[in-house]
């Protein structure tokens, strides 16, 4: 495990490692609030492409601005983004090819 901090002492990051590798990540905004988590523990295999795993980005307010689901287990994956609101802006669906089957 791999803890940063602010010059506050507040935590600022957490990572958790296995064999040298990310296996899951938890960003904090200098409040506390989280900033952004991130879970590799079944990710797919997509090169070159970052979001993958299960995954979610705040606003500042702690509402949830972008998340995605690209899981091994799950035949369908996800991509959404959200207004500062929390209203949907966006959903991509995929399949397990990582082939595109829906767009909202």
């Amino acid at each position: 495990m791999s803890e940063t901090y602010y010059e506050t002492g507040d935590l600022k990051e957490r990572a958790i490692y296995e064999e040298g590798k990310l296996v899951s990540k938890v960003e904090f905004y200098a409040d506390g609030r989280k900033r952004f988590e991130l879970d590799l523990s079944d990710a797919r295999q997509m090169e070159g492409n970052p979001e993958v795993g299960i995954g979610k980005l705040y606003w500042a307010n702690g509402n949830i601005k972008y998340e995605w689901h690209m899981t091994g287990l799950d035949p369908i994956g996800f991509k959404k983004s959200y207004n500062r609101d929390g209203s949907l802006r966006q959903a991509l669906y995929y399949d397990e090819n990582n082939e595109l089957i829906e767009q909202r």
